[in-house]
């Protein structure tokens, strides 16, 4: 049976010729690269796609306060490529939800036995094969990275109205994603939605210095969720937490790549980064593990 993944996935495109990791950034940006942050990157990067055998990969590090990039090191991707955001997604989808009083933080979520049937379409917990997660609360949807948790909380907000979520969406930045679409096309892998790298690390970037269009309150949750994210050791990107700097952020997977986007330190950021590792040909997928280590190497090597 083919697993869905919950949240709006985008088709990869690979563009870039280049074979070495190097730094790939707009024109306008090279002024404001900092080369000792882009040392960090490249060797952070470049060391994780020779453990890992992958066909590619990226790292950007972005300034907070004024959203200028600082460091962007690949291979075989620029930051203006579209990605598989993967569950990087469920924050923004979380954070409509939140905002439209749909749902609270501490709302209890049946998740049941991580597998969900709606009109055709079958979405999966990674726990599936295990009983599931069972009845979880919002914020533990974000922490566990549940796909039939967010699935849920759509539908119990926008089935039977999906242009507001749409709208809820378009608030927060992606102005390209379509409305007028059944509910089922933003549940379910093949949306068509392309998002360029660089504008999912603006996203969080957003979360970070406080700009995200969203209430206080929903900022604060969505704040907490991510620390959680990490922190927390049930969380998808504990391999992530660090003993010198405390990272926020959100994990991503799928099943030819890892994601991690977050921000440090966590309760007064400095620098957002996006992670990732594209067709790793050793070890599972895991976007703690395979970008998630990455960024907290970048993180603690930036705070020393």
């Amino acid at each position: 049976m083919k697993i869905y993944f919950l949240t709006f996935l985008v088709l990869l495109c690979v563009s870039c010729k280049d074979k070495k990791v190097s730094t790939v950034q707009a024109e306008q940006n090279v002024s404001t690269i900092d080369t000792t942050f882009q040392k960090i990157a490249e060797n952070a990067l470049n060391n994780q796609l020779e453990v890992l055998n992958a066909d590619a990969g990226i790292a950007i590090v972005m300034d907070v306060e004024t959203g200028t990039i600082k460091a962007v090191a690949n291979k075989n991707l620029s930051e203006n490529d579209t990605i598989e955001t993967a569950s990087l997604f469920k924050v923004p989808c979380m954070i409509v939800a939140l905002d439209d009083s749909i749902v609270s933080p501490n709302d209890k979520i049946d998740t049941g036995d991580g597998i969900l049937n709606y009109k055709g379409v079958t979405i999966k917990d990674i726990t599936s094969d295990k009983g599931g997660y069972g009845k979880i609360t919002a914020e533990q949807v974000i922490m566990f990275s549940s796909n039939v948790g967010t699935a849920k909380i759509i539908l119990q907000g926008y089935e039977n109205n999906p242009n507001k979520f749409i709208d809820g969406l378009h608030n927060l930045g992606f102005v390209d994603i379509p409305k007028d679409r059944p509910i089922t096309d933003y549940l379910s892998l093949g949306s068509g939605i392309k998002i360029p790298a660089i504008e999912m690390l603006q996203f969080y970037n957003s979360i970070a210095n406080g700009t995200v269009k969203c209430s206080p309150t929903t900022l604060e949750a969505i704040k907490k969720m991510l620390v959680n994210v990490v922190n927390n050791n049930t969380g998808t990107g504990y391999p992530a937490k660090s003993d010198i700097i405390k990272i926020a952020g959100k994990t991503g997977g799928l099943k030819n790549t890892a994601l991690f986007c977050g921000y440090f330190p966590a309760d007064s950021p400095k620098y957002s980064c996006i992670v990732i590792i594209d067709n790793p040909k050793n070890g599972n997928i895991s976007g703690g593990v395979m970008a998630g280590t990455v960024l907290k190497e970048i993180a603690e090597n930036i705070s020393q």
